[in-house]
């Protein structure tokens, strides 16, 4: 009899220490995986919104060069200071060194096919336009201001807008990938809530069977 006593509090010990220790490592699982989940997810969601954040700003360099160079373009065209017309054309030949910069910047950061298709447009839009000014600053600087405005409206301003509206595109592609992204954080972070839960439940769980355990094996002594 004694001997059974003596045997009862130690398999009520074992089984405590059992209990409790899972209970433990389940809630040590919940804290690594929690915060751990959340910090990846975290990092990711920071990682696209900060480069689609430089590729917005490079996109939104690019359409103000090219409001910048149009300007420059027209002051050439309507000026009949010799000496202006030449300091300007320095200007608007910077305008396009700039734009030449900061388009290669925005290329290194293109990597999605829809982001590609729409440099490439902008691209072969810039090829078409590049003609079309430097005639248009020909013209005018040879005195004929007439058939710059004219080359300038048939072809110069409709080519502008059609590289603003693809500028504009690529700024909308960064936003959709944005809003995206944060979709995606919001459902990593339901996901992890989730996990968390469950883990915390089976670790009551385990904890309350270990409670009942001891209540009966107690009552039994």
């Amino acid at each position: 009899m004694h001997a059974r006593i003596t045997h009862l509090p130690r398999k009520l010990i074992s089984t405590v220490g059992a209990g409790f220790a899972l209970a433990l490592a389940l809630i040590i699982a919940l804290i690594f995986l929690g915060l751990h989940q959340l910090a990846a997810t975290n990092a990711h969601l920071e990682s696209i919104v900060q480069e689609n954040s430089v590729k917005s700003r490079l996109a939104n360099q690019m359409r103000d060069i090219l409001r910048d160079r149009a300007i420059s373009m027209l002051t050439i065209v309507v000026t009949s200071d010799a000496f202006e017309k030449d300091a300007e054309m320095l200007r608007f030949y910077a305008f396009g060194l700039s734009y030449q910069q900061v388009r290669g910047d925005l290329a290194k950061l293109i990597k999605r096919p829809r982001e590609k298709q729409v440099l490439a447009s902008i691209d072969r839009l810039t090829r078409s336009n590049q003609p079309v000014m430097v005639r248009t600053v020909d013209l005018a600087v040879e005195g004929y201001t007439f058939l710059a405005f004219e080359e300038l409206q048939r072809e110069g301003i409709p080519l502008q807008r059609e590289l603003v509206t693809e500028l504009d595109a690529l700024i909308q592609i960064q936003r959709e990938m944005t809003a995206r992204a944060a979709e995606e954080a919001r459902s990593d972070y339901q996901r992890t809530r989730i996990l968390m839960i469950t883990l915390g439940a089976l670790a009551v769980l385990a904890a309350g069977l270990v409670a009942v355990t001891v209540m009966r094996r107690t009552a039994r002594l």
